[in-house]
């Protein structure tokens, strides 16, 4: 009776590990997550093929299904899987036959696990056409107006992803180009980190040129990313113990994917901090140690939390030494412009 009883319980206790195995989630690996590289497509006057990128940073298998309603658009792919940490491409075709003279858009929806991302597509069929390049790490929002030929709608207000550019188009040359942009760093939380990089311009167009202008930031400024491979940082401390100090009260999470923050004035004495989350512990990077500008335009330091590349210390905020500043501050984000016509790139 006993054998009987053991072998029972045995065989129960048995039958329940398989069940808590079989029924176990995978919690090691990560959800599946979206990026989508662009926030737009502009085909201009002639381009036929363009091309986009869903890539997944987490580990679980990611789906994703594209839809569009737009006639002269076709896409080599609507329905998908992305392994994890893996991306897929998407081939996009325009085609202008029998369209007249004229702007066309159109929007692509790309439904994923996590959400839906829209893509706006922009075509023009024989328009004169300005073309504005977004060359910085951060989203633009550009604001445009002209003499003539502007919309009612706002046809003339746009976003830029970060190195793409987009085309305002008019039935003939507008003989003015106003415009305004900005851009700034941006937290999970919609948080405005850093400084914004404004540019503002009143262009003269000539009339055998189709402009191209680039929204550069001067070799004062620099955009800063975190890789944080160890333990939670806060808060961030940028140009820090000098007169230029800016704090960013913002928890930088442990992540193998760089965690984009904002633009911040570039000296030969930068010098970035972040605190261990709930400890004195904290991990310092200094130019021309831990990095190095090349102070030119556009640049971007990406600074990891590796015990290599930094420097550790349990100095308290207030006991900062003073560091030397080289440079005034300078509000004044104008004149940072490169216009040239086509041929001249």
């Amino acid at each position: 009776m006993n054998f009987v009883l053991k072998y029972l319980v045995y065989s129960f206790l048995i039958l329940v590990i398989v069940a808590n195995f079989s029924c176990k989630k995978r919690v090691d690996e990560l959800p599946a997550t979206t990026k989508i590289d662009i926030i737009s497509l502009s085909f201009g006057n002639t381009k036929t093929i363009a091309i986009f990128t869903i890539s997944n940073s987490g580990q679980q298998t990611l789906d994703f299904d594209i839809t569009e309603n737009i006639t002269w658009l076709g896409l080599d792919k609507t329905k998908g899987q992305v392994d994890g940490k893996n991306s897929e491409t998407i081939t996009v075709t325009a085609d202008r036959q029998g369209l007249p003279k004229n702007r066309y858009e159109g929007v692509i929806s790309i439904k994923t696990n996590d959400k839906t991302t829209d893509i706006i597509a922009y075509l023009t069929v024989d328009m004169f056409l300005v073309t504005v390049i977004n060359p910085v790490f951060t989203t633009v929002k550009i604001e445009v107006d002209s003499s003539k030929n502007k919309l009612a709608d706002n046809n003339y207000s746009r976003l830029i992803g970060a190195g793409d550019s987009t085309q305002f188009s008019y039935f003939d040359n507008p003989n003015r180009f106003i415009y305004f942009a900005q851009t700034s760093g941006l937290y999970t939380d919609s948080t405005i980190l850093g400084q914004q990089m404004e540019w503002t311009d009143i262009l003269d167009v000539e009339q055998s040129h189709l402009p191209r202008i680039f929204l550069n930031v001067p070799k004062e400024y620099f955009f800063l990313s975190i890789i944080n491979t160890f333990q939670n940082l806060f808060p961030l401390y940028v140009n820090a113990g000098t007169a230029y100090e800016e704090v960013e009260n913002i928890v930088i999470f442990q992540s193998s994917e760089p965690l984009p923050i904002g633009y911040y004035q570039a000296f030969d004495s930068t010098v970035v901090r972040a605190f261990v989350y709930g400890s004195t512990l904290s991990v310092t990077w200094s130019q021309g140690d831990q990095f190095n500008f090349p102070f030119t335009q556009n640049q971007a330091i990406v600074l990891k939390n590796y015990l290599s590349d930094t420097i550790k210390s349990s100095a308290p905020i207030k006991h900062y030494q003073l560091l030397p500043s080289t440079g005034i501050f300078n509000r004044n984000y104008g004149d940072v412009i490169d216009v040239f016509g086509r041929g001249k790139h």
